[in-house]
């Protein structure tokens, strides 16, 4: 399996680069003409922030899948077996 094959829409991951140096990386939740609201990680939880436009300096989408390209790796077989069992009833 292969995540990065296709990422469903609402799941692509984003760099932003912020006038003042930052590099954050996560999926925007909600975007308008004023800011960006993106969930981020930060030290292994999910954290919500809010980005002004006017802050950034470049956003661009990137090629890879916030699915770890190991995480059939990381599962026992049975939960493993269950996420593709899942995945199959969705098709």
């Amino acid at each position: 399996l292969n995540p990065n094959l296709e990422i469903a829409s609402g799941f692509e991951q984003y760099l932003v680069v912020t006038h003042d140096g930052q590099y954050l990386t996560g999926v925007i939740k909600k975007e308008d003409d004023t800011m960006l609201e993106m969930v981020v990680d930060e030290e292994g939880k999910p954290v919500e922030r809010v980005i002004h436009k006017s802050e950034i300096e470049a956003k661009e989408a990137q090629k890879t899948s916030i699915m770890p390209g190991n995480f059939s790796q990381l599962l026992t077989i049975k939960e493993f077996h269950d996420i593709f069992s899942y995945v199959i009833e969705l098709k």
